[in-house]
């Protein structure tokens, strides 16, 4: 994929994905639901709502900052930030997931779209901002 396309993909993910679904009627219900069932959770290190909102805000800045300036100050740093903080590493939260599919449809898409920005950020910091040397790139 072509260096501006693959960023500017990465610009319509933010803008026209995460951000127009974060304000849809039928997302927000879900999502105040979540709090709740936060709210009222028993196990006091699983906050789906809290990580979410991490693991979302440290993508989509990362994802900003690259469609912004087309690099990262510090593109090594980014790719740990994105790889440590994959939510769905986790079994826990990816359980929750897909657990909860069918109840959360929307929320549960948010995290797989935020998932797939996370990819996508990624793979343009090994291909462009060099967080992999250049002969050991595909």
């Amino acid at each position: 994929m072509d260096k501006e396309i693959h960023r500017e993909l990465i610009g319509c993910l933010v803008k026209e994905c995460l951000i127009s679904m974060y304000n849809q009627e039928n997302f927000v219900a879900e999502k105040d639901e979540v709090v709740r069932l936060d709210d009222n959770n028993t196990e006091e290190d699983l906050s789906i709502f809290f990580e979410v909102e991490v693991f979302s805000d440290t993508v989509a800045g990362v994802a900003t900052t690259i469609e912004k300036f087309g690099t990262h100050s510090d593109p090594k740093t980014a790719k740990k930030w994105l790889d440590e903080g994959n939510l769905l590493n986790d079994k826990r939260y990816s359980g929750w997931l897909i657990a909860n599919l069918e109840k959360y449809p929307n929320y549960c898409t948010y995290i797989l779209l935020i998932d797939y920005l996370r990819l996508k950020v990624l793979e343009y910091l090994e291909l462009y901002c060099y967080v992999v040397p250049p002969e050991q790139q595909k």
